[in-house]
């Protein structure tokens, strides 16, 4: 954020030492929206990366069907898993 305030400085300094006060004004707003855009995006902070499944044990259920529609039967099956992370 330093380096985008020090830009806008800089801009301002220079808009005024040049022809006058309408382009200072101008090169302010760019200043202004450009520091807004920016801002906007998140400041350039990268984000914070997860580590992943913390360790432990989990278990998963998983279950499956199968209709006929020839002989009108269902066909059911649960199975329990267990996963572990180390």
């Amino acid at each position: 954020m330093f380096w985008l305030y020090a830009f806008l400085a800089l801009a301002s300094l220079a808009g005024l030492a040049g022809a006058g006060k309408r382009r200072a004004a101008y090169l302010l707003g760019l200043c202004l929206v450009m520091m807004m855009v920016w801002s906007a995006c998140g400041g350039g902070v990268t984000a914070v990366q997860t580590t992943g499944t913390p360790s432990g044990t989990y278990t998963l259920d998983v279950s499956a069907t199968v209709t006929s529609a020839a002989t009108s039967s269902k066909l059911t099956h649960d199975l329990k898993l267990t996963l572990t992370v180390d």
